[in-house]
């Protein structure tokens, strides 16, 4: 469609975007920045295994930026912030982590889920992103998994 009609298409794939939500936000990352803004420990209803590439919100516009204006006609960009992988477990500790002095604790609804598995080659495909082609053309991510957690929950207590 793009070559028939002469359009200049730039595509991109963004990986799970996390920030600032809602506090009745049903995703499982926003429940657990959900959860230190109310100073709640955090429980798990699964082991966490889910293993997902993150990018913080404005890493992910700012990628969105750099493919709108050096992107490639018709070719697909993956968002994402490698040093943001981990599981949902990982995910959940890391929120407990960021803020120390809140005492928070992970929890989990069902305690063999506390084991961590062990991976399997008939696991599901990892939700990982390579983002090597969007960093070619100059885009850096800036914010980690934890500093993202920080300023999330810094925008939610400041409302």
């Amino acid at each position: 469609y793009a070559k028939q009609y002469g359009m200049n298409i730039r595509i991109v794939r963004p990986s799970y975007i996390f920030g600032a939500s809602r506090l009745d936000d049903d995703r499982v990352w926003a429940q657990f920045i959900a959860n230190i803004v109310r100073g709640q420990d955090i429980l798990l209803k699964s082991n966490g295994a889910t293993y997902r590439s993150f990018c913080y919100v404005t890493d992910t516009v700012t990628a969105m930026l750099y493919v709108l204006l050096d992107g490639e006609n018709c070719v697909p960009y993956n968002i994402s912030n490698e040093a943001s992988n981990t599981t949902i477990r990982g995910f959940a500790q890391a929120a407990c982590e960021v803020f120390p002095e809140r005492n928070m604790k992970l929890a989990f609804a069902n305690p063999e889920d506390e084991i961590m598995p062990e991976p399997s080659p008939s696991d599901p495909t990892p939700e990982i992103m390579d983002n090597k082609r969007i960093r070619s053309i100059g885009w850096e991510p800036k914010i980690d998994l934890k500093e993202g957690i920080r300023r999330a929950v810094a925008i939610l207590e400041e409302e």
